[in-house]
């Protein structure tokens, strides 16, 4: 087949051609227009057809209609309907099968709406699961945003989203029953005796440690205690050793009252809370946390050791001490405790 070009007459002198090819058909030789196709500024190319009549989009016509070269990507009429695009009726049909399956579902009977667009279903092999119905599937996009739906693993446990999101956890084994299955547990993190843990920085998280027998290392008490010392060589009434205001309280881990060798007198004192005057001696008193008739010269009382609660206070109310004359000596007072908001 030869290229050739054909006369255009349009006056007295042809001044335009028409491109052709000649080719036979037959016994005669005959002549065809070319077909090209370009950008209205440049010069087109012809289009081209191969044997089989296919138009080469690539120039090969190999990669037809979408390949990745090798790869697991097949596209066409049967797997991927794409239709409508300049209509806003937008949609894609992404249809999945098992290996096993002889063929795919079509997309008009394993949709929910025809008119629906861009819907992934999935099926657990009895039904199939819309990912746009409330409650079918355990992850739905809701306003462009993933939803998780933990309903189907059991018992009513739900999962909020975000750093301040909550997850509902059930252990299997409730409270005073026999410890079996997997019980949801607090645990330790174990440290040999004669070990320093790492230091953390203020406000981070930190571990809860015990021994290599799972004992846990508790140190009881307040990390801000407050540890005040009082002399007295008078007598006192209701004076206040430590006060607060309205919307505090005071509260004791441990008092030691002493008295000096050098009295000649045994000293009765009361220590306690009260917002103005301790109460009377009596049966049942309350808010009184040390007390004793006569303490003798050179001994004293100790309740507490620091760790646990001796008693705490009413709101607003002081801890308050009296005392007899420790003559020719003094009465000495410590208290350890902590204030903590009413």
């Amino acid at each position: 087949m030869a290229n050739d070009v054909v006369n255009i007459k349009e006056d007295a002198s042809p001044t335009k051609k028409l491109a052709s090819q000649s080719f036979t058909r037959g016994v005669d030789t005959v002549h065809q227009e070319e077909v090209t196709i370009g950008d209205g500024t440049n010069n087109g190319r012809v289009v081209a057809v191969t044997a089989a009549n296919a138009l080469k989009v690539d120039g090969s016509a190999v990669n037809q209609p979408v390949t990745d070269a090798g790869g697991a990507l097949t596209v066409d009429a049967i797997d991927l309907d794409i239709r409508n695009l300049a209509t806003g009726q937008d949609k894609v049909d992404a249809r999945l099968r098992n290996a096993a399956d002889a063929a795919f579902i079509e997309p008009a009977t394993d949709r929910t709406t025809a008119a629906g667009p861009n819907s992934v279903r999935l099926s657990d092999g009895a039904a199939f699961y819309d990912a746009t119905k409330t409650g079918q599937l355990p992850s739905a996009l809701v306003g462009g945003r993933l939803d998780d739906n933990l309903g189907a693993i059991g018992g009513t446990a739900t999962v909020t989203g975000g750093v301040s999101g909550t997850l509902g956890v059930g252990g299997t084994t409730a409270h005073d029953s026999v410890d079996a299955a997997n019980p949801v547990k607090v645990g330790h993190k174990a440290i040999a005796h004669g070990a320093n843990p790492t230091a953390v920085a203020a406000a981070d998280i930190t571990h809860q440690y015990a021994n290599r027998h799972g004992i846990p290392f508790v140190m009881s008490g307040h990390m801000n205690p407050f540890t005040e010392e009082s002399v007295f060589t008078a007598a006192q009434t209701d004076l206040a050793l430590k006060t607060v205001s309205s919307g505090t309280k005071i509260a004791i881990t441990r008092v030691s009252v002493t008295c000096d060798r050098a009295n000649t007198v045994n000293v009765a004192y009361r220590l306690g809370f009260a917002a103005s005057t301790l109460p009377s001696t009596g049966t049942g008193v309350a808010g009184i946390l040390s007390s004793h008739p006569g303490v003798a010269a050179g001994s004293g009382v100790v309740e507490g050791n620091g760790g646990g609660l001796l008693g705490i206070g009413a709101d607003g109310e002081d801890l308050r001490f009296t005392c007899g004359v420790p003559t020719t000596g003094s009465i000495r007072v410590v208290v350890t405790g902590f204030t903590i908001e009413s």
